[in-house]
């Protein structure tokens, strides 16, 4: 059977950065639908995003944390049994699948079009993250095939 180290290092690093993520996604989703009209890049707004960022780190967290877990084990589970789902794409794919899903089951209604690119974006990039550091470790000895030591075999006569 496969088991699967380093999960929880991307769990961690997937959901510090989910907020952030998040919000940049928002503002160029709304800055999107402005085109082709000039957009006007004001101090203030900059400012004003860098703050919500920097907010969007901590709330961002509490709610990407458990999210990202639950996806986690759910991926590594299906990975110890399921060769395909052990690829980075399965895993992003299955992020943006259910952050869409996730999305619709609380009904934002008209012009929440930002709002569900920004879920799936987030959520297609956390997966890939909790997928970054996983390693897959095959733990069952009757799996490996007796080959001699190649140290042995290489060995030549002076």
């Amino acid at each position: 059977m496969m088991k699967a180290n380093g999960t929880t290092y991307g769990v961690i690093v997937a959901s510090l950065i989910a907020g952030p993520t998040f919000v940049a996604a928002v503002a160029c989703a709304v800055l999107y639908a402005q085109l082709p009209a000039a957009i006007p890049v004001e101090l203030g707004a900059v400012f004003a995003l860098g703050f919500a960022m920097l907010l969007a780190v901590v709330f961002g967290m509490l709610i990407a944390l458990p999210a990202n877990g639950i996806g986690a084990v759910v991926m590594v589970t299906l990975g110890q049994h399921i060769a395909g789902a052990r690829s980075w794409m399965a895993w992003a794919l299955a992020g943006g699948v259910l952050g869409a899903a996730a999305f619709h089951l609380f009904d934002a209604g008209p012009g929440s079009e930002p709002l569900l690119f920004a879920t799936v974006v987030t959520s297609v990039l956390c997966a890939t993250i909790c997928h970054r550091k996983t390693e897959w470790i095959d733990d069952d000895p009757a799996d490996e095939v007796a080959v001699p030591h190649r140290a042995a075999s290489a060995r030549t006569v002076p």
